[in-house]
């Protein structure tokens, strides 16, 4: 049967999201989740078309490769483009993956691409690396087992940092509040929560991140010194697994060395075993070893290694 490869069209979001889950950690949108992120996706001053570059392969119907733009306003701020690509299982190693890559890269904008792979898919890695890509950092995946996790051994921890000026609000309680939402924004995009956010980016994050389908906003804890936001930690939910996963874990740097970022992990961690959720996952980068302690102390497992890939987009071999 004859193998073409296509612009992505709106009747392939189903099978987008099944090959989705092939592509890495964080990845387990539905069909319903992809076409909410494209519709909110960030459109930058310029106000680019929402819907991403993607390209599918086909063989008749059936999709069996895809390549995308999945630059998130995140990377966007730190001048990278961010894309993948996935090729079901039994059609690797017959250049569609290469043929897939040379047809998006003419649409990816940035200077800076960057993508990741798990460290031991060994096809992929040659893959990237055959075409200039370098690994610039390594997140270990982290899984927690809840029935073997008790929140009360740490209920120490998880009530010393608010002794003091410090109180714990969720986002349930703190929506419709632009300063405390524009702090959010400010500390998603960088931990020192210093740069300047553009309304764009504002709504944005508003959009995706506090509104969004994945939002639990009684599982959004938010650490606060008066109207001050000092540290931050929220779980996300998929809609195709019953699992809870960590979304940003951020501290002010004036509030580090306190034991904000335990505290808060553990209240989020009573919170998903109280409404009966099996297991909570994470993603922790290698080189944030103080992150990395936290969660194991706490019990977490390591599972796959991802390795986070870069290359300039004009490379010369």
């Amino acid at each position: 049967m004859k193998r073409y490869i296509r612009p992505f069209e709106a009747r392939d979001y189903e099978a987008l999201a099944r090959l989705n889950q092939l592509a890495g950690p964080g990845l387990h949108e539905t069909a319903d989740e992809l076409r909410y992120f494209d519709a909110h996706r960030y459109r930058g001053e310029d106000d680019r078309p929402s819907a991403p570059p993607r390209l599918v392969a086909a063989e008749g119907e059936r999709l069996v490769g895809a390549a995308w733009d999945n630059t998130t306003m995140y990377h966007q701020a730190a001048g990278q483009g961010r894309f993948q690509i996935v090729v079901q299982p039994s059609w690797r190693g017959q250049g569609l993956g290469s043929a897939l890559f040379d047809r998006l890269l003419p649409e990816l904008e940035q200077a800076v691409l960057t993508t990741r792979a798990a460290e031991d898919d060994g096809d992929t890695m040659r893959f990237l690396r055959r075409r200039g890509f370098e690994v610039v950092d390594r997140e270990q995946e982290l899984e927690l087992s809840l029935a073997d996790f008790d929140p009360d051994v740490f209920a120490a921890e998880e009530h010393r940092p608010f002794a003091g000026r410090l109180r714990l609000a969720t986002l349930a309680e703190l929506r419709g509040r632009p300063a405390i939402e524009r702090q959010l924004a400010a500390l998603w995009l960088d931990e020192t929560g210093d740069q300047p956010i553009a309304e764009e980016m504002l709504e944005c994050f508003r959009a995706t991140v506090l509104e969004g389908p994945r939002v639990v906003p009684d599982g959004f804890f938010i650490a606060l010194e008066g109207d001050q936001v000092a540290a931050v930690t929220n779980l996300e939910r998929w809609a195709s697994t019953t699992a809870l996963e960590f979304g940003y874990t951020v501290v002010r740097p004036d509030h580090r060395q306190r034991g904000l970022a335990l505290a808060l992990k553990v209240r989020a961690l009573r919170f998903a075993r109280e409404r009966g959720c099996p297991t909570v996952c994470t993603l922790n980068s290698l080189a944030n070893e103080r992150m990395l302690r936290i969660n194991e102390h706490l019990g977490f497992q390591r599972t796959r290694v991802w390795a986070e890939l870069q290359r300039a987009k004009e490379w010369m071999p």
